[in-house]
């Protein structure tokens, strides 16, 4: 056979144990977030930690911890969005009513007009 017509030869192809290694980390970037049941933005730091330990070792870790660190962080940032009038507008409340303020009665009639 002539060697320039010859197919090239395959990649060389890694150990299966690297592929469940990458397996294993990249499944570890999304449970790490549990730590957040532990410690406090341990839903962050979790696929934080793992994501910069491991990315120059597996390729598709680079991946998979970027996807769960966004996820957490934009659950944080939802969370944060919507306790933050729950906890800052009470204060507000009760800073006015400690002063003597005394919300206006507001009723609404069945026609839809609003009544002070």
């Amino acid at each position: 056979m002539d060697p320039l017509n010859q197919p090239p030869p395959p990649p060389p192809m890694g150990s299966p144990g690297d592929s469940n290694q990458a397996r294993m980390w990249n499944m570890w970037c999304h449970l790490s977030a549990l730590a957040g049941f532990v410690i406090p933005f341990g839903n962050v730091l979790g696929p934080l930690l793992v994501w910069q330990i491991k990315k120059n070792e597996f390729p598709s870790v680079v991946e998979h911890g970027k996807a769960a660190l966004n996820f957490q962080l934009t659950v944080l940032i939802v969370l944060l969005v919507r306790i933050a009038p729950k906890v800052l507008l009470p204060v507000e409340g009760g800073q006015k009513g400690g002063k003597g303020y005394v919300a206006p009665k507001v009723t609404v009639t069945v026609d839809g007009w609003i009544r002070l």
